[in-house]
């Protein structure tokens, strides 16, 4: 569907997917934008409206300071159905009901999540891990880790720039020491130096776990 047709528009924001302001304004929009970013009680205050009316998946700006990945963050996911479900209750008021039953069963899963990343922190809280991009931080947060990347190395990775060469020995030493229990890569950005972090993982014999920003789709064959 084009965003001129749709009623409700849903855009994670933070920087991550301009292009659709972009296309909301060239097709001259009357939807509801929903902006999940700025459901998050980390969002700057001088950002963007939340809720207003109106290619690579990685080439995207960063607001300073702020994790824009909150699709990976339980928490506002859960803020964010229920969000929908209201504005498609406003739109549609027949369905009303029926929206709002399905964010509470959106939501239930979502505290099977937060119960699972608790367990997670009671018994693993404050071992190290490290990150090859800021990705999945609010997963590790909730889960009580210990984020060990340098920060230079994350911010280069997600910036698409060169890790510095004392960074990149900085971390290559964190792996040699063993002082993580695991390495989350985000599988769509990364370069020599991720690739180089993953294979001192695996000499090291630390396992590595690979996120991604969109979901895989499949290509027709």
């Amino acid at each position: 569907m084009r965003v001129a047709h749709a009623a409700v528009v849903i855009e994670n924001g933070g920087g991550f997917d301009p292009f659709i302001d972009g296309l909301i304004q060239a097709s001259d929009s009357k939807a509801a934008v929903i902006t999940a970013a700025t459901l998050s009680p980390e969002y700057p205050a001088d950002g963007d409206l939340g809720t207003h009316r109106d290619d690579d998946a990685h080439a995207h700006d960063h607001l300073e300071g702020f994790n824009e990945h909150v699709f990976y963050d339980p928490a506002v996911m859960a803020t964010l159905a229920g969000k929908v479900a209201e504005e498609l209750g406003t739109i549609d008021p027949a369905g009303k009901d029926a929206f709002a039953t399905n964010a509470q069963a959106f939501t239930a899963g979502i505290e099977k999540i937060d119960g699972r990343l608790a367990q997670l922190k009671s018994a693993h809280e404050g071992t190290g891990v490290f990150v090859t991009e800021p990705l999945p931080l609010s997963l590790t947060d909730a889960a009580g880790l210990d984020n060990k990347t340098p920060p230079a190395f994350s911010e280069a990775v997600e910036e698409g720039q060169d890790v510095a060469p004392a960074t990149l020995l900085e971390a290559l030493q964190i792996i040699s020491a063993k002082q993580v229990a695991v390495v989350v890569v985000n599988a769509q950005a990364g370069g020599a130096e991720t690739d180089r972090v993953e294979q001192d993982a695996k000499d090291a014999g630390i396992p590595t776990l690979r996120f991604s920003e969109p979901c895989p789709t499949a290509r027709p064959t």
